[in-house]
């Protein structure tokens, strides 16, 4: 038994009261299904090909990424070659075994080195990441967008260390040590540069320019400053810290700091009542009714020495 309405076609394999009715399908429900099937094709397609082309890129061999990025860095005076390199995700790059010369200069070694590029550091307008490791060292760099040349970042240091770090201008310094934990921001470049920033150190070890004396080196513990950056001169408005049991305060600035191979120290600490210990016995600090000693430190970067001098 079958009906029609008139003016519309039937509908294929429908059953009325157990009879099958066949019919012609709609053309207008045809029609909307293939463009339907079109879409989830070049859907499908474009997202396997999206895929494959990131796979494949993750799978980069060394030599292929360092292409990517060393003509732009060598444009830059950035000298850099890697052991392995490859892409990842979020997009950036990771190298490992590493080294990295600015201007020709002596080459630093870098156990790994990843940077990327931060949807979520465009929060506060910093998106571009670098970190750093070496040994026990963690360097972690937050960029302006244009890495090349950033307006502002910020740079926290953590665990570095005399034996960690291998930089040219201390590989013959006698003086040691452990730096605990360092945060700095800076805004602005060239003349506008502007920075500041804080650091804790375990100790500091310095050779005494002493010769006849029977001390022949300072250590400064638990050491906390404060620094800022005018011109080309990071000046330590405050540096606090503990000498032999007696309290250590003062100042001091580091000129030409931004060229490690010209840059000069100077600072002044006060030993506050070094009454025991060497400084102490050293001056003779009771008989003479002195309160207190100055340690002047002194020197290039890798040469540092440290001179005690009684008020």
């Amino acid at each position: 038994m079958g009906f029609s309405a008139p003016g519309i076609e039937s509908v294929t394999n429908l059953e009325y009261r157990g009879i099958k009715l066949k019919g012609k399908a709609l053309a207008g429900n045809s029609g909307h299904s293939s463009k339907r099937r079109i879409y989830l094709y070049a859907l499908g397609s474009l997202l396997f090909a999206i895929c494959f082309i990131f796979v494949a890129a993750l799978s980069l061999p060394t030599e292929a990424v360092l292409g990517l990025i060393t003509p732009s860095l060598e444009a830059n005076g950035i000298g850099l070659y890697a052991e392995k390199a490859r892409l990842v995700f979020p997009p950036g790059i990771r190298v490992k075994n590493a080294t990295i010369s600015i201007n020709n200069g002596h080459p630093v070694p870098i156990e790994e080195a990843t940077a990327s590029w931060e949807l979520t550091g465009l929060l506060n307008w910093l998106p571009s990441h670098l970190n750093i490791i070496q040994g026990k060292t963690v360097a972690d760099i937050r960029l302006s967008p244009a890495f090349w040349n950033p307006s502002h970042g910020t740079m926290t240091l953590t665990e570095a260390s005399s034996d960690e770090l291998s930089f040219p201008f201390l590989s013959s310094s006698e003086t040691k040590f452990s730096i605990r934990r360092i945060q700095a921001q800076w805004r602005g470049a060239g003349d506008s540069f502007d920075a500041s920033g804080s650091a804790e150190l375990d100790y500091l070890l310095l050779p005494v320019n002493l010769s006849a004396a029977p001390i022949h080196e300072a250590r400064i513990d638990n050491a906390s400053l404060f620094m800022v950056v005018r011109g080309d001169t990071l000046h330590i408005p405050r540096m606090q810290g503990s000498y032999e049991g007696a309290r250590v305060e003062g100042t001091g600035e580091i000129a030409q700091f931004l060229s490690p191979g010209n840059a000069s120290v100077t600072f002044l600490l006060r030993i506050r009542n070094p009454f025991e210990g060497r400084v102490g016995m050293l001056f003779d600090m009771l008989a003479k009714n002195s309160k207190n000693a100055t340690l002047k430190i002194s020197g290039a970067p890798g040469a540092l020495k440290a001179e005690f001098l009684p008020l």
